[in-house]
């Protein structure tokens, strides 16, 4: 079905839309605006956006999270606890956009409403596994599911589901 191969590509768009760049500048008015795309006649200032926020005033290192053997000694580990409030924050957010998404696919007549109701489910029972005692409590592979989400890299690729739906896209562009 369209609907299936859209929710993939969707996903993916929302990943690089999280990542696009954001710029302000103040009109001749002095009304202060903020747009994706700069305008011609202003001249315009690029936004930094900090994708490590927790909310409180502090910042997850951006680039490199943990300190690695080959990274800078100045950059700390952050706690497991900020490590998880960053992780639930940033799925909380996504999995409100994916629901968001998938009720416009619907709409759209892209999904079907058995679809639709699937992927509902199954982010609503996604949500419920995400909260701070699970991710304190978790070890392995786990809580590499937890770090990659603290960071902002989405759940799509955070468990391992975009490349899931890329190698059966591939298998089915193979196929044909």
């Amino acid at each position: 079905m369209p609907g299936r191969r859209m929710l993939p590509l969707s996903l993916l768009l929302l990943t690089a839309l999280a990542n696009a760049q954001v710029y302000t500048w103040v009109d001749e008015k002095g009304q202060k605006h903020f747009s994706s795309q700069p305008p011609v006649t202003q001249p315009v200032e690029p936004v930094k956006i900090n994708h490590g926020y927790i909310g409180e005033g502090t910042a997850v290192a951006p680039q490199t999270p943990y300190a690695t053997p080959s990274s800078s000694s100045k950059i700390a580990k952050p706690s497991k606890k900020q490590m998880c409030t960053s992780a639930i924050r940033w799925a909380t957010e996504e999995v409100k956009d994916l629901k968001e998404l998938s009720v416009a696919l619907l709409k759209s007549r892209q999904i079907s409403e058995a679809e639709n109701a699937q992927v509902l489910k199954k982010l609503e029972k996604g949500s419920a596994e995400l909260n701070m005692q699970n991710c304190l409590a978790s070890s392995g592979v786990n809580e590499k599911h937890y770090q990659c989400l603290s960071v902002g890299l989405g759940v799509a690729a955070c468990t391992g589901a975009a490349e899931d739906a890329m190698k059966k896209g591939v298998s089915k562009a193979q196929k044909r």
